[in-house]
């Protein structure tokens, strides 16, 4: 079934359509993926402003090209890679039409008939037009993903593949930290392709603080958020203190030169925990963990309670128990509060603690 509903806090408010509509092959050595994405009516008095569609392909699959329907300010990211998306709308001016939103996605062919798997997932945002652009706004998810079973058409004149890398298959004890950008809705196009540069520069410079090899990270992005598996083998001794530095660091010289409106407030998450590699992202409870703390309500209320501070971390009570609360690298227990991150809708109820830098 194409058709899901759409969510806002766990109140079903519309739903969606996503199907596939074709994989052509090109001259170029090339198929191109089209999808259709059909939003249904809002409550009356709002609208659709902008949608947001993230696509992934199994076994990994390199994409050469995104694009979206002309009529229709595009922003995409993910070239290069097998995990990808498309941003479709303007908060600032229009509305999204109510006929289908055609996408596409370009990768390379192959001599011989392969089959791929499509992941999807929508999300999309709305407003009252007769108020300003950034009161009256809210954003809505699928309520779970699409997953498309596909066939990419054989080129025998294209390259033979390149073997591809084997995936380990053993876990490792891994850090694991995951980063989100603080009201990012009110970001237009061009300011949010701005912000997410500023973004990926900020938690770059973090890991640097901390002396960590970028090309050992493991990362996951999705414009405004970011999910990276730090390498096996770190002194946590050291690695949490300067990283938690680092994210002050980095925060504040990437702000150093914006304005409010442009400035940029994180909230970050940690947790460690044995993960795996798998066919599609990483398992292992921590990987979702972390995610739990970064959507909890104590860290988007201590970050709303310090508007003068640029981050908000929070911390798994194992890293608490087992770096902070020691005063490695002179960090102090004191600089740290309890929280109760209690999500029963998701069976998840921790203990975590809370960092305020240069509080």
């Amino acid at each position: 079934m194409s058709r899901h509903a759409l969510v806002v806090n766990e109140e079903v408010v519309s739903f969606v359509d996503c199907v596939v509509t074709g994989a052509t092959p090109a001259a170029d050595h090339t198929v191109a993926l089209r999808l259709a994405v059909t939003f249904g009516p809002l409550p009356e008095g709002w609208e659709y402003a902008v949608a947001f569609v993230r696509g992934r392909l199994t076994p990994a699959t390199t994409v050469l090209d995104l694009g979206g329907p002309q009529e229709v300010t595009t922003s995409v990211s993910g070239l290069g890679e097998s995990a990808f998306s498309w941003y479709l709308g303007d908060f600032e001016h229009g509305r999204l039409p109510d006929e289908p939103l055609v996408v596409h996605a370009v990768v390379p062919a192959e001599r011989h008939e392969r089959e791929v798997e499509l992941t999807v997932r929508v999300d999309g945002s709305f407003r009252r037009p007769r108020f300003p652009v950034r009161r009256h706004l809210d954003h809505a998810r699928a309520a779970e993903p699409w997953t498309f079973r596909l066939t990419l058409p054989a080129d025998h004149a294209a390259a033979e593949p390149k073997p591809a890398a084997a995936v380990p298959v053993n876990g490792a004890i891994r850090l694991c930290v995951a980063a989100d950008i603080e009201k990012y809705s009110r970001f237009h196009n061009l300011e949010a392709m701005r912000a997410q540069e500023r973004f990926v520069e900020l938690m770059r410079r973090a890991r640097a603080h901390a002396g960590i090899d970028e090309a050992e990270v493991d990362r996951e992005s999705a414009g405004d958020s970011e999910y990276a598996i730090l390498p096996a083998g770190l002194d946590e001794t050291v690695v949490v203190p300067r990283l938690l530095a680092g994210f002050d660091r980095a925060a504040r010289a990437v702000n150093n030169d914006l304005n409010d409106h442009a400035r940029l407030r994180v909230r970050v998450a940690l947790d460690r925990g044995l993960v795996t590699p798998s066919v599609n992202g990483w398992v292992g409870r921590s990987t979702i963990a972390v995610h739990r703390l970064l959507d909890s309500e104590p860290v988007r209320a201590a970050l709303a309670d310090h508007p003068d501070r640029d981050c908000a971390i929070i911390v798994s009570d194992t890293i608490y128990q087992d770096v902070a609360r020691h005063g490695y690298e002179g960090m102090s227990p004191g600089e740290f509060s309890e929280a109760l991150v209690n999500l029963p809708n998701k069976n998840f109820t921790e203990r975590a603690w809370l960092h305020i830098p240069g509080n």
